[in-house]
């Protein structure tokens, strides 16, 4: 047996022991391997053959959301840099809706990448709430991918809570910093996309796909 398949059989063993989401996917997003939580999350039988197919082939409790999911898994494959995802779904065998927290990351195998491993876990609703101002019994799906490069890190961090239409003064509160600088940046922003008014830069935000991004920094209340 080759080595690379025996840290495969290692890294199989190790998920099926877990309670948490894991699974592996091949370049094309198709399943290798998926434990049990990833299965009973989904709403799929534990019967279910879910190896050799993408998640947009199973009948899962979330199907809005996973030509987005296989979307991210490409840039993950791409760009060889692990993606945080915040799926809000409703677990058809617990029969509530909750929220889970999965990094997708790159699977290489004698330094060439495979495909993705994911890795997810639940997250209590007060804490999703708290830090994301997102109502955690409506189905979403957030990542820390901006939709577009158009803006640097500061930008962007002042962007998600300007959307959450905050003044100046809460925005600087909650980054740390002074009311001008917000502002400043704020204009920095409106330069960019040519608008003038927080009303344009929510539905500028809302139309490229804002809404569904969060600022990395906010992981640390997850993490």
């Amino acid at each position: 047996m080759k080595t690379s398949d025996v840290l495969a059989n290692h890294l199989i063993s190790f998920m099926e022991k877990q309670e948490d989401i894991w699974d592996i996917k091949d370049t094309d997003s198709r399943i290798l391997y998926a434990n049990k939580t990833v299965l009973n999350t989904s709403g799929l039988p534990m019967n279910f053959n879910i190896e050799g197919k993408k998640i947009s082939e199973c009948p899962v409790s979330w199907t809005e959301y996973v030509e987005a999911t296989h979307a991210y898994e490409q840039i993950v494959i791409q760009s060889e840099k692990p993606i945080f995802i915040i799926n809000t779904h409703f677990v058809e065998k617990e029969q509530v809706v909750q929220s889970f927290i999965i990094e997708k990351i790159p699977y290489h195998n004698k330094n060439k990448i495979m495909g993705t491993i994911c890795h997810g876990r639940k997250i209590p609703a007060l804490v999703l709430s708290k830090h994301f101002f997102k109502n955690p019994t409506t189905p979403s799906l957030l990542t820390n991918h901006p939709p577009n490069n158009l803006f640097t890190t500061e930008e962007l961090n002042v962007l998600f809570f300007a959307m959450k239409l905050m003044s100046n003064q809460e925005i600087a509160l909650r980054l740390g910093t002074y009311c001008c600088v917000v502002e400043q940046i704020i204009q920095q922003i409106y330069k960019k996309i040519d608008i003038y008014t927080r009303k344009q830069l929510r539905d500028y935000a809302i139309a490229e796909g804002f809404d569904n991004y969060f600022p990395p920094f906010l992981l640390k209340g997850l993490l």
